[in-house]
């Protein structure tokens, strides 16, 4: 009766305190979730009516895999067990749950972004090994650097799960002796796993979400062991492997499993990029997007921008701008820890986005009926989920957007299987380098963290790389014209450059290079060494410093001079290098080189030649000089700055 007359109110009459209690938490806690799923009232009334049939005085009482305790088991099953998710962590301590075989980031306060439900460590048989595993998820969460996502924490799992069933199916006591276990054992186990990516087996006791094996790889292979490696050197560390009873010698066995090695995707080929770029194949993507969210417009920003898809799929509703005429884009490159990072944008693509703005904030306001405010412009996503997301702050999933992209491309108007996303990145990158982008730009633009990471992303350029990678040469103290930036040629003259590749060479000399070719090929200098006065002598970024602090030790004496002549004869005798030094600077400044090069001391024998900082560029007699010549250095006389800003270089 009072259903009828209350068609939105669920009432707990009847139900035990306790009981009726759990249900008032679950529901406000599910309030307060970011992605609340929708409870309809009528499956709250199923619960409660089954809860009274089956005499329940708590929500832990049920038995949900018993098919009989309510007429609407799939519905009503799925609330108990998102409420049991809050419930649970108010019935039990973290102790219980060690006991119980299970950890859940609520009892820390927090949940990973990427998983809802609590991890299991049933799988783990031996009780021992199930309580390791515990202990050392437990002080990663207790510690410093809790992992922002939940693969840290699986990947462990995985592993421990895997040595457990190998214990099981192989140990003579079934892996229930701890003490027993053998620098045998771990080889054992190793050559097991070994054999089974060799034969494309399955991993032993892993399986996959759909109940499918896990297949054997070698990525599989570094990614179980060094996590295992990293569980068990923890234990032998904080004695959590003594208190066990784990020798020393199996810990110390088991081995490393190296870097996991990934396979960059190749970039779009010519005609790829034309197909995946072209406005009416575009069409066809918004076409498989019946509730408009944004699909085609995150793959146009995309194939535009470069950006990681993650970073496009997740942009903030405020996410663009234009400042001084130019279009600039803010993104999330969480992958880095860098939030906000501006990049520029072509106005088309700030057109795009500019259109969905207006779609995103129309969708807000049929939704609640008010306008957007200020504050909710900077939280809300730019391409909302429509799935329990009333705040708009939750982004469409990255999984809905690969499903459907890989759909695009596999159609009968498409028929581009294979591709990915990440190709998009990887032309971009392609294409900066060839249009005379420079290591640093390259990184800029793509939100890099390391030259070396942007470098793995143009090797395909091939000989329109090597002119870009960063290859700064300055003419030494003894060429006509001291500080000239040595550049790459232009396209023009590549051809000439291509040709030339095989002589430019150069050997390391005292604080510089030199580069006479047949010094460069095994013949003794026609110069007498004196490489300061010889016009084939070049500095590069790591002879900076030396050059600086001679620079200083020079300004140094000069003023020390005992009477003016003296003073501006040493200023004299370094003017050409410091007029070098201060080319060398600008140089190494305009390609963002400079700090590196001050943090170097002197040349070193283990030196990195791969480095931009130490790698070498072409012979100044061989290609043509970009810009205008250096200006000349202070008049002999003037003082010198001795300090190590960059007012303080001579005549920059």
């Amino acid at each position: 009766m009072r259903d009828r007359l209350s068609p939105g109110a669920v009432t707990l009459v009847g139900l035990s305190p306790l009981l009726a209690a759990e249900i008032r938490y679950g529901l406000w806690a599910h309030t307060k979730s970011r992605a609340p799923a929708r409870w309809f009232p009528m499956c709250l009334r199923t619960l409660v009516r089954s809860c009274l049939s089956a005499g329940a005085a708590s929500l832990l009482d049920l038995d949900l895999d018993a098919g009989g305790w309510t007429p609407q088991p799939a519905a009503v099953n799925r609330i108990v067990r998102e409420m049991l998710k809050d419930v649970q962590a108010v019935h039990r301590n973290r102790a219980d749950t060690r006991r119980l075989g299970y950890i859940d980031t609520n009892y820390w306060g927090f949940r990973f972004a990427d998983r809802r439900s609590p991890f299991d460590l049933t799988a783990i048989t031996q009780p021992w090994l199930r309580e390791l595993a515990w202990d050392y998820l437990a002080a990663t969460l207790d510690g410093p650097r809790r992992p922002r996502r939940a693969g840290t924490f699986e990947q462990a799992r995985r592993s421990l799960v895997c040595l457990s069933a190998y214990l099981s199916d192989r140990d003579p006591y079934r892996g229930e002796r701890p003490a027993a276990l053998s620098e045998a054992t771990a080889r054992e186990f190793v050559a097991d796993f070994t054999a089974r990516v060799a034969g494309h087996e399955p991993v032993l006791g892993v399986f996959n979400v759909d109940g499918s094996p896990s297949p054997a790889t070698t990525t599989t292979y570094a990614l179980y062991m060094n996590a295992l490696r990293r569980v068990l050197r923890w234990a032998m560390e904080t004695a959590a492997a003594e208190a066990a009873g784990l020798p020393r010698e199996f810990i110390v066995a088991v081995p490393a499993g190296g870097a996991v090695s990934f396979k960059n995707p190749r970039p779009f080929s010519d005609a790829v990029l034309r197909e995946v770029s072209d406005p009416a194949n575009i069409a066809l993507l918004a076409a498989m997007d019946p509730n408009d969210g944004g699909l085609a417009d995150m793959w146009s920003i995309q194939v535009r921008c470069g950006r990681r898809i993650s970073e496009v799929i997740g942009l903030r509703f405020d996410c663009v701008s234009e400042h001084l005429g130019r279009t600039w884009m803010w993104v999330d490159m969480t992958k880095v820890g860098k939030l906000d990072y501006a990049t520029q944008v072509p106005r088309d693509v700030y057109d795009v986005i500019v259109a969905r703005q207006a779609k995103t904030e129309e969708k807000f306001r049929l939704k609640h009926g008010v306008e957007l405010t200020a504050g909710q412009r900077r939280t809300i996503a730019l391409f909302p989920s429509r799935i329990a997301n009333p705040s708009f702050e939750r982004s469409v999933s990255t999984q809905s957007f690969t499903v459907a992209f890989k759909a695009w491309l596999e159609s009968d108007q498409m028929r581009l299987p294979g591709h990915t996303t990440h190709q998009a990145r990887h032309t971009l990158a392609t294409r900066l380098v060839n249009a005379g982008a420079s290591m640093a730009h390259v990184k800029r633009v793509l939100g890099h963290v390391s030259e070396r990471m942007s470098d793995s992303y143009v090797l395909i350029a091939g000989s329109q790389v090597e002119p870009f990678l960063q290859q700064v040469w300055v003419t030494g103290p003894g060429n006509h014209n001291p500080g000239q930036v040595v550049l790459t040629p232009t396209a023009a003259e590549t051809t000439t450059a291509e040709q030339l590749m095989i002589d430019l060479a150069a050997v390391p000399t005292e604080h510089g290079l030199c580069t006479f070719k047949p010094v460069v090929g095994g013949h003794d200098c026609p110069f007498d060494r004196q490489c300061h006065s010889c016009e084939h002598f070049v500095l590069t970024g790591a002879d900076y410093g030396y050059w600086r602090r001679q620079e200083q030790r020079w300004a140094a004496m000069a003023e020390g001079a005992p009477d003016p002549t003296a003073r501006d004869y040493i200023y004299g005798a370094f003017e050409k290098s410091s007029q070098a030094l201060a080319g060398l600077e600008k140089a190494l400044l305009a390609l963002g080189l400079l700090d590196q090069a001050r943090e170097l001391d002197l040349r070193s024998p283990h030196q990195d030649f791969f480095d931009p900082v130490w790698r070498q560029g072409w012979r100044a007699d061989d290609l043509v000089h970009l810009g205008a010549a250096q200006p000349a250095a202070e008049a002999p006389g003037s003082p010198v700055d001795g300090g190590d800003g960059e007012e303080g270089a001579v005549a920059s």
